[in-house]
């Protein structure tokens, strides 16, 4: 299965602003996004869960949610925002948000069918919402299937530029080990429906659940895109089709995760996807052509990963989603709640660069390297501490964009030569979700003192302690002849000639084993297995540099990206 590349919030230089962007915004190969607000729309000790949302062009906007313990104590929520989402209440009729759509003729319309029954026969539920709002009137329609299959109708009604209305769904064909995904299509404006295609199976069931829960979006050539989850998870994939959904390409790869794509094309063109699990990602895809995606987390922490991405004005998204226990992943706050966020996603095609083949950034959730031009914190996903920029005076630990004659792109030159506080403690930081229990990482660097003996560069990892377990944390130094590291506390060394060439590494951590492993890239057989070092004043997190008193000197980093669950 080829996978397209993913650029995990890679940043690339932009034309001068002509004034500074708002706090926090990200900043894209050919774009950016600007954080507006937040906003509560509800929150409960019970767990929430499960959003699902649509806008309707009168700025109402209808809220499918959960409540209570999936599966267990589960019981479904509704409610309504007459105002974009500023103000929310309680629906009073049986009317909700999925699969919802507006008819020609101005009447706001759901569609549904949950049916667990193998059968080549379901009924489609069309519920239609009074003017008034305080009543609904339904309608049934019968759908026959060319096989025998459960029935699942899952996210969002598409009005294509044909006019007709498609939907996707999944179900488990009879006697098929895993799930499939599918499309149907109504040419009568959502009063009857027909099966349209397969959108993708897996009969051979290699992936873990099969393919289910699906999005669909039609670009401005009119050719669709697909994207379907095929695992909790499991990797996210793209399909294509170029004939109105009558049939699918082989699919691609987009992201790592995957859970309840919602898609949408904005105003200007630009592809916005929402999904996740563990936490919430924004992939973006400026040119609008689902091959060239960029992404950054919008949320860190444990829930559902069930989110809707509405667009309010042009460009305006609206990203509805829960804070909550769910499944394996806890929330520690004592409510939980679904909130909303509002970003600006400002499409710049002024500040787009040609796209480097990076295969390194489409394997980390947060991933840095100085081909962007940018610095650390312009994209701000490792900040610094107690580094300066080159040129800050009183600083004896600064870093720069250079380039050198041994890479084709930038690096980012670190120095450090301060053996007093702060400057023996300089360092780029980014969290560590509070349930992390795994830590991958990858990086390239090559140290540039060949007289210093001592290690020139650092890497620090530390997961939140369980309970009332301190935190636990691995350290690794780099120098030119060995490589230092604390196992259970003990500083130790292994010879290795690092030298001042480049040398890239991965990086493997497990805060239920209490070890942590380093590879060079591309082996199978570790450098050397080390214990977690507890110890309660060491912060949860990631960070790189320099990290310590014993660390001297300076080193060319190439790239550095990381991945936690």
């Amino acid at each position: 299965m080829k996978a397209i590349s993913l650029t995990a919030c890679t940043v690339f230089a932009a034309a001068a602003f002509a004034a500074a962007p708002p706090a926090g915004t990200r900043l894209f190969n050919g774009g950016r996004v600007e954080p507006v607000g937040m906003s509560l729309i509800e929150t409960s000790p019970e767990h929430l869960n499960f959003c699902f949302a649509h806008r309707f062009p009168d700025g109402t906007i209808y809220l499918n949610h959960s409540s209570g313990i999936h599966t267990v104590t589960e019981r479904a929520c509704r409610d309504w925002s007459p105002d974009d989402g500023k103000t929310w209440r309680k629906t009073v009729p049986e009317f909700g948000g999925f699969n919802a759509y507006l008819s020609k003729d101005g009447r706001k319309c759901n569609i549904s069918c949950w049916d667990d029954k193998v059968s080549d026969r379901h009924t489609i539920k069309r519920v239609i919402l009074a003017p008034d709002g305080r009543s609904v009137t339904a309608e049934s329609f019968e759908l026959a299937l060319p096989f025998r299959s459960t029935f699942r109708l899952h996210r969002d009604v598409l009005r294509l530029r044909d006019g007709r209305l498609l939907l996707t769904g999944y179900g488990r064909k009879e006697n098929a080990p895993k799930f499939f995904s599918f499309v149907i299509e109504s040419k009568d404006d959502g009063k009857s429906w027909s099966y349209l295609s397969t959108i993708l199976e897996d009969p051979a069931a290699r992936m873990p659940e099969g393919p289910n829960e699906c999005a669909v979006v039609e670009l401005s050539g009119g050719e669709l895109l697909a994207y379907v989850r095929v695992g909790g998870v499991s990797p996210l994939l793209q399909l294509r089709s170029g004939d109105g959904g009558r049939s699918w390409s082989a699919p691609v790869e987009i992201a790592p995760f995957s859970v309840a794509p919602s898609a949408k094309v904005l105003a200007d063109g630009t592809l916005a996807v929402i999904t996740g699990r563990p936490k919430l990602y924004l992939l973006l895809d400026f040119t609008g052509t689902g091959r060239s995606y960029q992404r950054c987390t919008l949320y860190g922490g444990s829930g559902s990963s069930y989110a809707s991405i509405l667009e309010t004005e042009p460009n305006r998204l609206l990203v509805i989603y829960d804070e909550s226990d769910f499944g394996s992943w806890r929330n520690p706050a004592l409510f939980s709640r679904i909130v909303a966020m509002t970003l600006d996603v400002v499409r710049d095609d002024a500040s787009r660069r040609p796209e480097t083949d990076d295969p390194e950034a489409a394997k980390y959730e947060l991933y840095y390297s100085p081909a962007s031009g940018l610095l650390p914190e312009d994209r701000r996903t490792f900040l610094p501490a107690n580094y300066r920029p080159r040129g800050q005076t009183g600083s004896e630990a600064y870093y720069e964009i250079s380039r050198i004659a041994e890479r084709p792109h930038p690096v980012l030159r670190l120095v450090h030569r301060g053996m007093d506080a702060p400057q023996k403690f300089a360092h780029f930081h980014a969290p560590l979700p509070p349930d992390a229990g795994k830590l991958s990482a990858g990086f390239e660097f090559r140290l540039g003192d060949a007289a210093e003996k001592r290690p020139q560069f650092a890497i620090r990892f530390c997961f939140e302690g369980e309970r009332e377990l301190p935190n636990r944390y691995g350290w690794i130094g780099f120098g030119t002849e060995k490589l230092v590291y604390r196992s259970a506390g003990k500083l130790k060394a292994i010879p290795f000639a690092a030298g001042t060439s480049f040398h890239a590494f991965t990086l493997e951590a497990d805060r239920a084993s209490g070890t942590y492993r380093l590879f060079r890239k591309g082996e199978k057989q570790p450098l050397f297995t080390a214990e977690l070092t507890a110890d309660r004043a060491v912060s949860p997190g990631f960070t790189w540099g320099d990290g310590s008193g014993d660390v001297f000197g300076a080193a060319d980093l190439s790239y550095l990206g990381f991945n936690s669950r």
